[in-house]
């Protein structure tokens, strides 16, 4: 689905812990994807260093009250 945008929204919802076994870095924090897989545009990411997995083009986004103002 080319030029598709995805929002995962609401409190306590496992917003980050979804975005950081995406991005790979789940572990970096102490946890882990423990079964199933996790594939974008055909390629199976679970299997990829974190640097690997966002150049196809998942990125995040910091929380609103953690940013610095422009």
């Amino acid at each position: 689905m080319p030029n598709t945008v995805v929002a995962v929204l609401d409190n306590g919802a496992g917003k980050s812990t979804l975005l950081r076994a995406v991005s790979r870095t789940l572990a970096f924090q102490g946890g882990a994807l423990t079964s199933g897989g996790i594939h974008f545009g055909g390629t199976r990411l679970d299997g990829l260093a974190p640097d690997r997995v966002v150049a196809p083009g998942s990125r995040t986004s910091r929380k609103a009250d953690r940013c610095s103002p422009a």
